[in-house]
């Protein structure tokens, strides 16, 4: 099946032309993967915007999965 993936940092990335995986866990590995290219490459962004998802799409552009990062600054004492 053909799988389409959307990132978004506050600014939305769309795949037009999708890549074939053999289901879905495999297109979940890839989403982790270009999240995980992503933050490499743009790591101070990320640091200050603090939010990224790559979104798993199928044909018609419905979202089957997700994959969040997200930096939060703790709200409690740390022991």
């Amino acid at each position: 099946m053909r799988y389409f993936f959307q990132l978004s940092d506050g600014h939305v990335l769309t795949d037009d032309e999708g890549e074939v995986f053999e289901d879905l866990d495999a297109a979940k590995v890839e989403a982790a993967r270009i999240a995980g290219e992503w933050l490499r490459d743009n790591a101070d962004e990320f640091a200050q915007d603090g939010a990224l998802l790559v979104e798993v799409l199928d044909e018609r552009r419905a979202v089957l999965a997700t994959v969040a990062v997200e930096a939060d600054t703790p709200t409690g004492t740390v022991h």
